[in-house]
């Protein structure tokens, strides 16, 4: 795992929590065992219940002990064990969660102590992940100060990249509007600086703009629309504004103040959404349009988002949707959606459809698994009957093998009757002691 794979993985924790997902520990579970001890207390005969109240007459009933909050430096000791000595290599969910727990109550001056106990910024890069925590929860109280914080101590582009998202994230969760209002000006001020995939301001926008939506829709898609659409910077501010979307309420509602936003991206990934959520009443909204070729588009999302949660009924009801000089198109979409996530589902399900060229779409499965699941393109080789297409697909398995697993290419090409074409397209050098000994 290279940094810059690394520091994304990271930012997309740190970004989890200050959007608003955070664990709460000592959750109380609630079951029925206080009602049946309510039940049993009424059984207690009077004799025993006049005992027990003389007991507790003469039983003095000890203070309860006040929570002590423990010292800023224990604090920050627990969270480097926590963190800072496993490094993001070694993070995993668990451990960030409890972390957070570890800080979620300290106070805005607490905090600052937490920030001020890290002489060396993020000189030592065990310290970046208890930084970017520190920080995050710090932004929520003031995120200006959080900024010249970031300014300060960040020096690399992955410390930039991770400190900035934390603060701008934390900051369009406290305040969306202020958050956007920084984000526009600093825009204007740096437009290189920060900007592209890997840009810690822009990663920042999803936050902003969920915020923004759930304070008014409205004015979230006016603010959309000075954003480049198309660019990352859009995807994410779309993506942010669609993750807000929860209920049918918020779903109709976003239909309604998006109508003339002419941005078929932003209105896709709303009906994906809705899909994922509950494919019903996203296909009920959708019944109710009266533009065919609207609908059809619609109706093409539905099935994508569907597909991530029950592919055997989406696929059915897509199909479903298809009118005849469609059919195909539709089964082809199938197959390129599901074969990369279960191609033996997505085989299965082609096997059991009628009127459609199954020996294309079979193809089609085992082409696109040949790089993600070879052996199951191995398994199902011979189902395609075309023995160039077949031949093909064997130079695929092949070269994607060659380059994971040497030893079973090797028995792969050895066992197959296009052994002798095949390794005539690979160079000399590459072929090794493979066994040339004809069928």
């Amino acid at each position: 795992m290279n940094k810059t794979t690394i520091a994304t993985w990271a930012v997309s924790l740190a970004a989890a929590y200050y959007a608003g997902y955070s664990t709460s520990s000592n959750n109380s579970i609630e079951t029925n065992t206080t009602n049946l001890q309510l039940e049993q207390s009424k059984q207690v005969s009077q004799s025993s219940s006049l005992k027990l109240e003389a007991t507790s007459k003469n039983t003095k009933r000890a203070p309860r002990a006040a929570v002590v909050k423990p010292p800023v430096k224990v604090v920050i000791a627990d969270l480097k064990s926590l963190l800072g000595e496993s490094g993001m290599m070694n993070m995993d969910m668990a451990a960030f969660a409890e972390s957070y727990n570890l800080i979620k109550d300290l106070s805005e001056d607490e905090l600052l102590e937490a920030l001020g106990m890290f002489s060396d910024g993020t000189k030592n890069p065990a310290d970046i992940m208890p930084i970017m925590l520190i920080l995050g929860k710090y932004a929520e109280y003031n995120p200006q100060n959080a900024m010249a914080y970031y300014k300060e101590n960040a020096k690399t582009p992955q410390e930039k990249m991770m400190l900035l998202s934390t603060v701008v994230s934390s900051w369009a969760k406290a305040d969306p509007e202020g958050a956007y209002d920084w984000y526009m000006n600093d825009k204007k001020d740096n437009p290189s600086a920060n900007s592209g995939i890997m840009g810690g301001q822009t990663l920042g926008v999803m936050q902003i703009f969920q915020g923004l939506a759930k304070n008014d829709m409205s004015s979230a898609i006016e603010k959309l629309k000075k954003l480049d659409a198309v660019g990352f910077e859009g995807q994410m501010a779309i993506a942010g504004i669609t993750g807000s979307l929860k209920t049918k309420d918020d779903f109709v509602n976003f239909f309604e103040e998006a109508k003339d936003f002419d941005n078929d991206k932003a209105k896709s990934k709303a009906l994906a959404a809705w899909a994922i959520r509950n494919p019903q009443e996203a296909i009920e909204w959708t019944e109710g349009l009266e533009d065919d070729k609207t609908k059809q588009t619609y109706n093409s999302q539905i099935f994508k988002g569907w597909m991530n949660t029950n592919p055997q009924e989406a696929a059915n009801w897509y199909m479903e949707t298809a009118d005849e000089k469609n059919k195909d198109r539709y089964v082809s979409q199938i197959v390129q959606t599901w074969s990369w996530r279960n191609p033996q589902q997505a085989m299965t399900w082609i096997e059991e459809q009628e009127g459609i060229k199954k020996e294309e779409s079979i193809e089609s499965i085992i082409r696109s698994s040949t790089y993600q699941n070879p052996q199951f393109a191995i398994n199902n080789l011979d189902k395609i009957k075309n023995k160039k297409k077949q031949k093909n697909i064997t130079r695929k398995i092949y070269s994607q093998m060659r380059m994971t697993n040497k030893t079973k290419a090797k028995e792969f090409i050895n066992n197959s009757p296009y052994k002798e074409d095949i390794l005539k397209n690979f160079k000399e050098e590459d072929l090794g002691d493979f066994d040339f000994t004809p069928f």
